[in-house]
């Protein structure tokens, strides 16, 4: 809460200057997403929700062990009811991104162009189409890009595309903890083998100053 509260107040207050270069700075920061789309991703109502489901996490009976039944479906319920609040206040801008996988690039006359998997679905391969894009992505990481992106934006190790366990042949990964040397990475898509250990080295320039050790 703290990264999201300091972050989007730094990015708001950018774009409330009007600077042309700091706003140039932002958008490139959000793979030239519209100042609109920006906007709603760091509003303050989208901070209050954050706030609101954190603290609701921290009362619940539930986070500590056992709950019943019944106090399980108040709770979903009212989570589905917080996303849905929280769909609202986003509307459309993740339709303005595109989750990708680069692979090839070339450079033309008019710029780079590169082509890369549309990580969208549950069949693959998936489809591939190129972008026209300024920085070029790099092989076989994960990206929120539009076409005609200056700075795709990189999602980094903590969501990674990896070998499924036996039913789909990908599954999606996402960063929980650092134990040690090790990182814990969880899957909320299948139950059987919903972990996975890395090194945690892996993951060291991704986590900047948050790395410990």
């Amino acid at each position: 809460m703290v990264i999201v509260e300091k972050t989007s107040k730094n990015l708001r207050s950018a774009l409330e200057n009007g600077d042309a270069d700091d706003v140039a700075r932002v958008r490139r920061a959000f793979a030239d997403l519209g100042r609109a789309g920006i906007e709603r991703l760091i509003s303050k109502d989208v901070v209050k929700k954050f706030n609101e489901l954190n603290a609701k996490r921290n009362r619940w009976s539930g986070h500590a062990g056992y709950t019943s039944e019944e106090e399980l479906r108040i709770q979903v319920d009212s989570l589905v009811s917080d996303l849905r609040e929280l769909r609202g206040l986003l509307g459309d801008v993740w339709d303005q991104l595109l989750l990708v996988r680069p692979g090839s690039a070339r450079r033309r006359r008019d710029g780079l162009v590169q082509m890369a998997e549309v990580a969208v679905g549950t069949r693959t391969p998936f489809a591939a189409r190129e972008f026209a894009v300024g920085d070029q992505m790099f092989d076989d990481e994960l990206y929120l890009v539009r076409d005609g992106s200056q700075s795709p934006l990189r999602l980094g190790h903590f969501v990674q595309l990896r070998v499924a366990p036996r039913s789909a042949q990908f599954t999606t990964y996402f960063y929980n903890r650092t134990e040690g040397t090790r990182v814990r990475m969880v899957s909320y898509q299948y139950g059987p083998e919903s972990e996975l250990q890395d090194d945690v080295e892996r993951l060291r320039a991704d986590f900047g100053d948050l790395t410990l050790g």
